[in-house]
């Protein structure tokens, strides 16, 4: 890619001078920037950043700043602030109180056509599009935007956008193509060719809640679930030494941004909007409540005015406070690895139109194991995981796949990284569980992901702050497994008869129940 960019730049003086006083010395100024300030870090052989225009007034210089993809014009800018106002300082008693670029160009060219609609571009005042190249305009900007490179993610927004959504990046930080089957168990005897939801709901097993992708579990259903939790605790998570923790479900935005999540996948989750503390302020809703009898437009405006900006989110993840709970910590790779796991509650994804049967809903368990290791041993352990879960699947006489996936929960976060950490080759692993019932094994959507094995570099290590006493490098993970969605997969492949359910299920429920829990059934319900 082709990158011009061309900045106009003030530096505004202390006090107000005669021109004249100072021309001079700023024409010997621009001279050496050009020659030695703005070539430094400048790869040999490259073009640095060049000062084509300079005027002073009694109280500004003005310059024309041209920068290349190895200096931009506002680190340029940046660099000249400084050392003009040693300059000036030293030889006429004169400061540089700050500066502001009143317009920034950028023209990027591309190989191939760029698609006329990129989307929405932040921050630029104009974008045009003229065949192979994109051009931005932005105006009035501070000092503060500089520091913070705002333009930098904004140009790497733009080639993100004309690169069909981070393919680049993708290729970068995997050598394996997302959807490529890594391990497979083969087909194994399928017992039941129904619809799992429909048939749970016919059995009364589960029944549909108000809220879209959330359901009641009846005790057959929930018995079967803490059966499914039980196996995989034993075989897989106490056994390759991960202990417990109980981690908050409502996670403050703060934690959220730190994470990249806000950045990767914003639609995607439940938002908490915490209520204004005051019992008066909520009379009016109250009585528009009660004159209405309903929730309607007017009642739920009234509700909304009483209602802070939201602050929190529900637990997308379910890893998040791991990372909060070593933010600013410093830790010693010589008594790593750390490796907890949680299980205590609900998981919460927004999956708006897609949330589709048991099998894709909005709200879920899992159990999530995080841990803080050494590159070499966190991704030993992401390994290790996956090969008991193997083990597990193949004890259940499930049929499983795994494949690399591009977790959008994950990746999308790091599509605008400016950051220099290291990042592993393989973001995600899916491991997924065959459901007759959505067609046959060829067909993607008869699969469903019931875990997913991450080992994510320094992202969070960065994004957190967290340090290791001799400056070692050290790599988090986490791996999910879904045990609503693991029940899903064995009812659609062992079906609903607990004769037909593996040995270490069945023996796990008569142990725990003394057998399979009835439905509680009413005059009118289950039917």
């Amino acid at each position: 890619m082709l990158l011009e960019m061309e900045a106009e730049v003030t530096f505004t003086l202390s006090r107000e001078v005669d021109p004249g006083e100072i021309e001079g010395t700023v024409e010997a100024f621009v001279r050496e920037a050009n020659e030695d300030l703005l070539r430094r870090g400048v790869p040999e052989g490259e073009e640095g950043g060049e000062i084509l225009e300079w005027e002073v007034s009694p109280d500004e210089v003005r310059m024309v700043i041209r920068g290349t993809r190895y200096l931009r014009p506002h680190e340029a800018a940046l660099r000249v602030r400084k050392r003009l106002a040693e300059t000036l300082g030293r030889e006429h008693r004169v400061g540089v109180r700050g500066l502001r670029v009143e317009r920034y160009r950028v023209r990027m060219e591309f190989e191939g056509e760029v698609p006329e609609d990129l989307g929405y571009v932040p921050v630029a005042d104009e974008v045009r599009v003229e065949g192979n190249a994109v051009e931005l305009e932005f105006r009035d900007l501070s000092e503060e935007l500089l520091r913070r490179h705002v333009v930098d993610r904004v140009i790497r927004l733009v080639r993100w956008a004309v690169e069909e959504g981070g393919r680049e990046l993708a290729e970068r930080v995997t050598k394996l193509e997302p959807g490529t089957v890594v391990d497979e168990s083969g087909p194994v005897e399928v017992r039941f060719e129904g619809d799992v939801t429909e048939e749970a709901l016919r059995r009364g097993w589960v029944k549909e809640f108000p809220g879209r992708g959330q359901w009641i579990y009846t005790p057959p259903m929930a018995a079967l679930l803490e059966a499914l939790r039980d196996f995989f605790l034993e075989r897989v998570t106490r056994r390759l030494g991960f202990e417990p923790a109980l981690f908050p479900k409502l996670i403050p935005l703060e934690v959220m941004f730190r994470m990249r999540y806000l950045h990767g996948l914003p639609d995607g989750m439940y938002y908490v909007c915490p209520p204004k503390r005051d019992p008066e302020l909520f009379d009016d809703f109250k009585r528009e409540l009660y004159v209405w009898n309903e929730l309607n437009e007017k009642t739920l405006s009234s509700l909304r005015e009483k209602l802070r900006d939201p602050g929190y989110v529900l637990a997308p993840a379910q890893c998040e406070p791991f990372y909060e709970l070593l933010r600013g910590e410093v830790v010693d790779a010589d008594e790593l690895p750390i490796k907890l796991y949680d299980c205590s509650g609900w998981t919460y994804r927004w999956e708006g139109g897609a949330a589709k049967g048991l099998e894709r809903v909005n709200e879920f368990q899992r159990i999530e194991h995080v841990w803080i290791a050494e590159p070499e041993d966190a991704e030993r352990i992401r390994e290790e995981l996956l090969e008991a879960t193997k083990r597990a699947a193949d004890e259940l006489g499930l049929e499983w796949r795994v494949v690399v996936s591009d977790d959008p929960f994950y990746l999308e976060g790091r599509l605008l990284e400016d950051r220099d950490i290291e990042l592993p080759d393989v973001p995600t692993y899916e491991f997924e569980v065959y459901l007759p019932f959505k067609g046959s094994r060829d067909e993607e959507d008869a699969w469903v992901s019931v875990g997913s094995f991450n080992v994510h570099g320094e992202h969070f290590v960065d994004g957190f702050g967290i340090k290791e006493r001799s400056g070692r490098t050290v790599f988090t993970g986490c791996a999910g497994l879904g045990l609503t969605r693991w029940t899903v997969g064995l009812l659609a492949q062992r079906g609903f008869d607990p004769e037909d359910w593996p040995e270490p299920i069945v023996r796990r429920i008569e142990e725990r129940f003394g057998g399979l829990p009835e439905v509680p059934e009413t005059v009118t319900w289950p039917g």
